[in-house]
């Protein structure tokens, strides 16, 4: 698996309502489904596993003590305007004791990309059964 930095994206944040997060892929902006709150510390990564390439939004919020990540797939986004797009798989981990036993002892400490690794490895575990070997 390589992951890698992803910088085309933005989040627009609001008052009263959830952010919302654009993506550009291949020329196109689309709308996703943003898993962050106004607060969060957020990051997006491209991973790259086997042929498939996958984006991953990333975030964390020590003060809060939670850390999440969203999954995308890119080949599948919707050609016409369909709303906001909704992850292929999530998760969302609150309290030093859950996070860590994906994380490590070292938790929210760690850098992103560290982070969105395991994560992302929990992820693919949970929808497929297995870890992927790496």
């Amino acid at each position: 698996m390589k992951v890698s930095a992803f910088h085309n994206w933005k989040i627009e944040r609001f008052t009263f309502t959830p952010p919302v997060l654009q993506v550009t892929w291949r020329g196109r902006e689309y709308p996703l489904y943003c898993p962050c709150g106004n607060s969060d510390r957020a990051v997006m990564f491209k991973i790259r596993d086997g042929g498939t390439t996958y984006l991953a939004m990333l975030s964390f919020n020590p003060r809060l003590d939670y850390v999440g990540l969203a999954v995308y797939e890119p080949e599948n986004f919707p050609t016409a305007d369909a709303g906001d797009i909704h992850p292929a798989g999530e998760m969302f981990t609150q309290g030093r004791e859950e996070y860590e036993s994906i994380l490590g002892p070292t938790g929210l400490d760690l850098e992103p990309v560290t982070m969105a690794r395991r994560l992302f490895d929990s992820i693919w575990s949970d929808i497929y059964g297995v870890r992927p070997s790496h």
